[in-house]
């Protein structure tokens, strides 16, 4: 034998490499190829899920926007529609002062009507009763509370 080479010890040790490639490709590669496999997986499935939720918020956050717009515009239609409510209770307040207010003038008008119809009763009363005492006077012969009645009624 050149070089001391033995072709069974050579064939043998190939024989035990492969085996032990096989075995290790049986017990060790195909576990972590499984096991790197199963982990992709995961993964891939943890992205899905996170980008499904992405879009339901996404869609959840548009259905908010247009509720709130909805919202918006519920609110701005009773403000209005409250405005105008309060516009009209006010124009019939101020209606109904006005009719109060004209309501209270009248009275006082009549009030003073009355109160002068009293006056010009009341003095002419009193002109007659003075016009009595002047005229039984006269008869008793007074001149000169004549002339003082004459003077006082000029002035």
């Amino acid at each position: 034998m050149p070089l001391n080479i033995d072709w069974q010890q050579i064939v043998l040790h190939l024989f035990n490499f492969f085996l032990l490639v096989l075995v290790l490709y049986v017990l060790v590669y195909k576990p972590v190829v499984k096991f790197m496999a199963s982990r992709e997986q995961y993964f891939q499935d943890k992205e899905n899920q996170a980008n499904e939720r992405i879009l339901q918020a996404e869609q959840i956050k548009s259905e908010n926007k247009k509720r709130l717009e909805n919202i918006q515009g519920e609110v701005e239609n009773i403000k209005n529609e409250e405005m105008k409510r309060i516009h009209e209770e006010s124009q019939k307040h101020i209606e109904e002062s006005k009719i109060k207010g004209q309501e209270i003038i009248d009275r006082s008008h009549e009030k003073a009507e009355r109160d002068r119809e009293k006056l010009l009763s009341d003095a002419k009363k009193e002109i007659k009763e003075i016009a009595l005492e002047a005229s039984k006077k006269i008869s008793d012969g007074d001149k000169d509370l004549i002339d003082q009645f004459i003077e006082a009624s000029t002035l």
